[in-house]
């Protein structure tokens, strides 16, 4: 009598279970279906990367930041976006509404 594998499911780890989804990659998948949403999401320069650049990453690196920041973006960061569209563009997104992932 031969097994019907129809009805199986691939052998999983029951962890896997409570893996829940990733809400920057809802994100992106959200905005890539909107208009007027500017994505600085992928892709690669193809300038190398100046040096003022390198030495912060350099310093960043030395002074423990290494882990993942907040999925939303860092606060200041997201402030700081909000503060550049309304001085540059007088346009007022405020920073709660600011998403970098």
């Amino acid at each position: 009598m031969t097994e019907d594998k129809t009805d199986k499911k691939p052998y999983m780890r029951p962890v896997l279970d409570t893996v829940t989804h990733n809400p920057g990659a809802e994100i992106i998948r959200y905005g890539r279906k909107k208009e007027n949403i500017l994505s600085l999401g992928s892709g690669e320069s193809d300038m190398p990367t100046p040096d003022f650049i390198s030495d912060a990453v350099k310093k960043a690196l030395a002074d423990g930041h290494t882990h993942y920041g907040p999925v939303l973006g860092r606060p200041d960061l997201r402030q700081a976006l909000s503060d550049y569209y309304n001085d540059i563009y007088d346009v007022t997104i405020p920073a709660d509404r600011a998403i970098v992932t």
